[in-house]
């Protein structure tokens, strides 16, 4: 048999655990509740300003579909009588006028990189190829100075040539110009 004491503080125990899984459980709740209600809040804002934005849509397009229609024109887009507003398709496809200009980004520019020189390639020379073809014949240079030319030659009495030159110079060259006869 238990000691009574003993089971008076098991049922304790018992007790705050099952006071613990309630507070517990009641929190769980109590946070998905919160959650939904807010979740609910901000769909019903949303709807109703995307109600409002869609009936300003839809007014604009039918100012518009006008307009096309005067010009003689046929509208590209067909304006529906009333705007949707289901949550899963709250606009109405009518463009709007142009946003307003972003603001300028920022430059951000990057450490130098790393500059890597590789080694120096192989010096590779090739054969020599076939001689090719000969190639035209050229110009004709210009005519040269005149050169020097003999303008006379006498034997002198020595025995020796004096020539005389077109440029007036002489020279004597050995040689016999006479032929000495024996004596008889």
């Amino acid at each position: 048999m238990m000691n009574p004491s003993k089971s008076i503080r098991l049922r304790h125990i018992a007790l705050a655990v099952i006071l613990a899984i309630a507070a517990v459980c009641f929190y769980a709740i109590f946070t998905v509740v919160n959650g939904l209600s807010d979740r609910l809040d901000t769909a019903e804002d949303h709807a109703s300003s995307s109600s409002a934005t869609a009936a300003d849509a839809v007014s604009r397009a039918k100012v518009l579909e006008a307009q096309v229609k005067q010009l003689g024109g046929t509208p590209a887009v067909s304006v529906p009588t009333k705007p949707s507003t289901t949550l899963d398709n709250p606009y109405v496809p009518v463009p709007g006028p142009a946003g307003r200009d972003g603001r300028d980004g920022r430059s951000i520019t990057g450490p130098p990189g790393e500059s890597i020189t590789g080694p120096p390639g192989d010096s590779v020379t090739g054969p020599q190829g076939a001689v090719g073809p000969a190639g035209s014949a050229g110009k004709d240079g210009t005519d040269g100075k005149d050169g020097r030319s003999i303008t006379s030659t006498s034997c002198q009495s020595d025995g020796t040539w004096l020539i005389t030159y077109s440029d007036d110079t002489t020279q004597t060259v050995d040689g016999p110009c006479r032929i000495v006869l024996p004596p008889e």
